[in-house]
Formats: C-alpha cells, structure tokens, sequence
C-alpha cells in the first residue's frame, strides 16, 4: 500500500523540556486512540524509550526534584508511528492499510546553536513543528527567555523556511512547566498577554502574513496554522523562584503543591488534538486523491491481489467522483463539500471513514478559550461547514 510519510519536530532550546513534552503527548496519544477508528503501532524501540521517559517525568512529578526527573538529550531521537484506518468498507482479503508513518525529531537543544544546519533541515521536511515555551523564563527572566526559548532564532528560521515553500504546516506554541500561571483567571490573561504581545509577537506576525495567493474577489487562506496550547507537564510541582547558581547564572527552584501531591498532568492532550487533527486532515487530503488509489490499485496487482485490485479501482472512483464534487463547490464558493452528507458518503466509499472521524473527534475535544488559541488555520485542521467558527480571535 502507498504510504504517506510526514514528520514533527521538536524545538526549544537546551532544558526547556522538550523530551518531557514528547512523553505526555505519547502517553496522552495511546489514550486518546484507544476507542478511536484509528489503529497506531509504535515502531522499533520507540515505545520502550517513551515509556522510560514518562517514568522519569513521573518521579520528579511525585519527589519535586528535577535530578529524579528526564535528562539532557545526548543525542538525536527518532519516535516512529504508523496509522491505519478501521474501514467497513474493507474486502475479505486485503491487509490492513497502514498509510500514514509519522516520525517525531527530538535534539539536544544546544543545537539551536551549535548545529543550526540540523535544526534548519529538519524544520524544512517537517510538516508540524512543537515549540516547548519555559513558562517560567518567558514571564520573568527576559534574558533567560532568549536563551532557552530563542524566541528571536526561531522567528526569522521559520519565516525563512516556510516563507520559501506554501507547503502546508502547523505551529505549535506549547508553554510547559506553567502550573503557577494558569490557576487563576489574572495569571492566565498575563500568559496569553506575554506570548502575544511579548517575545513571541514577531513570530505570530510573521505566520500570519503567510496566505495562498488568490484570485480577486476570493479571500486568501493561511497555509500555517498556529496554536497556543499550554500544558500542566506534572500537576504537582510548580515554579517557585530564581535563584543563581556559582556564577550567577538563574537556575529554576520548584516546590510541590503539598507533600503528598500525586502527579497529574494537566491538558496534556491539548496539543495532540491540534497535532494529529492536522497532520491526519492532511493525510486525509492525501488519500482523498485518485492518484492514491491508483498506486494501491498497481502494488495489489503486482501481489496478485485481486481483492486488493478492485477494492483500489472502486476507491478510485469514489474518488473521482469527490474530487469533481469538490472542485464545484468551490467554483460556487464554498469549501464545506467534505463535511457534507455527500462528501463523507465519498469518505466512507474511498476508505476515508476512519481517517476523517478521528479529525472529527480531535477537533471536538480542542479547548478554544484563553490561554488555549487556535490562531490561524482552521482549515487546516478540520473539515468544517463553517471554518470562521474556529479560526482567528485576533
């Protein structure tokens, strides 16, 4: 079966927390596609180190002390998945289509700036890329903030980067370690204040002036979506203080919430949502093209797979027959056809239905109020009658 490969990666710089933000989205996407219509294998040693990392996030979660919890990154780490789709259109006799490899790129952070050509090549094939935020140095150390968030780098690597390409792509801004920030209704609107108007502004411009182009008279569309998602990592260990170490330097202090404070994160589902609701509608997109069809359709021919031939040749069809469907509503001026009752028909038809559910069942369970912000792009994450109902609150 034609496999779509698409890859996320992870930035920050050193110590902000990003192999602590790849264990809770792990740990929350096994939960989360337990009852889904998706079916996900973790490839090679992926989920034994996942598993070792979320037990590291743990300890310092129940002890409050960060040397029990994860560790400097030594090295690259490659975690791979593979999607299928649960079909009941599927024929006696085909094997299940896994058709989406996602691969997540973690890298120790002094990369930003001693291996800048690593983090350049590895944002340019990503399709989404997660921005770990330190809570605490973006609302209190300004030059601490640079230095571990490298709001500035980041800003002027992906306008170079996705200013070359209109491929589409996906930003997400996910403060971490913000357990102080968010219990209150003040600390949550100083949050959102900070990553908007403050050091992360220039990088929200900058997405924001990416649009298709567009004929005139049709309003053009952002090809970056961006969301904010912040995330409680543990629940039971929040900021307390700076305090600076023998040189002067500011060095994180933390208290737990009470001594027998379990830990819990919180949220940590968010940022999958906005994820894997977009890196799956663009698969979706993938597979809603006869071209898809047609290179299953010759693997299953070239394996004598005759069931695996006609099931292909009538997908194909289906196919056909949404994209034409398509391309009408949008002369008439709509871009709802896909979540019509037409358009999941054609879903269902083409073998879609899993893929397209699981957008749905994503999209539905984002959080949308502040310091949660869906800035630019719903489209992109979501097939929607009324796409404006979740796009920009600016």
């Amino acid at each position: 079966m034609p496999v779509q490969k698409l890859s996320v990666v992870m930035l920050g710089g050193q110590g902000v927390g990003k192999s602590s933000l790849m264990a809770v989205l792990y740990n929350s996407l096994k939960s989360e596609l337990q009852t889904s219509p998706l079916i996900l294998n973790a490839l090679g040693s992926t989920a034994d180190r996942l598993e070792v990392l979320y037990s590291q996030l743990m300890e310092f979660g129940y002890t409050g002390e960060p040397s029990r919890g994860i560790q400097k990154t030594p090295d690259p780490a490659y975690y791979e998945f593979e999607l299928a789709s649960r079909n009941r259109t599927d024929l006696p006799g085909t094997p299940q289509d896994f058709s989406l490899h996602i691969t997540f790129t973690d890298y120790p952070g002094e990369y930003i700036r001693e291996n800048q050509i690593f983090v350049r090549d590895k944002i340019n094939d990503a399709s989404a890329v997660l921005i770990a935020i330190d809570t605490p140095a973006l609302m209190e150390e300004p030059v601490l903030n640079e230095r571990m968030n490298a709001t500035n780098y980041f800003s002027s690597l992906l306008q170079s980067v996705f200013g070359a390409s209109r491929t589409p792509r996906l930003v997400l801004l996910a403060p971490i370690k913000c357990e102080r920030w968010v219990q209150s209704l003040d600390g949550t609107r100083d949050l959102s204040e900070h990553i908007k108007a403050g050091p992360y502004k220039d990088l929200l411009d900058n997405m924001a002036a990416m649009t298709t182009t567009a004929p005139e008279g049709i309003h053009a569309k952002h090809y970056v979506a961006v969301a904010i998602t912040p995330i409680q990592t543990v629940g039971s260990v929040v900021f307390s203080h700076f305090d600076g170490d023998e040189f002067g330097r500011p060095v994180h202090v933390w208290k737990k919430v009470s001594a027998d404070a379990p830990f819990a994160p919180v949220d940590c589902d968010q940022p999958l949502r906005y994820l894997m609701g977009f890196l799956i509608k663009q698969h979706l997109e993938h597979r809603r093209s006869p071209e898809h069809h047609f290179e299953a359709v010759s693997t299953a021919f070239a394996g004598r797979n005759m069931p695996g031939v006609v099931q292909g040749v009538l997908r194909a069809g289906a196919a056909i027959v949404g994209q034409v469907a398509d391309h009408a509503a949008h002369l008439m001026g709509s871009d709802g056809f896909w979540a019509s009752g037409f358009g999941q028909l054609v879903d269902f038809f083409s073998g879609n239905e899993g893929f397209r559910k699981a957008v749905e069942a994503f999209a539905q369970g984002a959080k949308r109020l502040p310091p949660f912000e869906l800035v630019q792009g719903a489209s992109l994450i979501a097939d929607s009658h009324e796409p404006a109902e979740l796009e920009e609150r600016r």
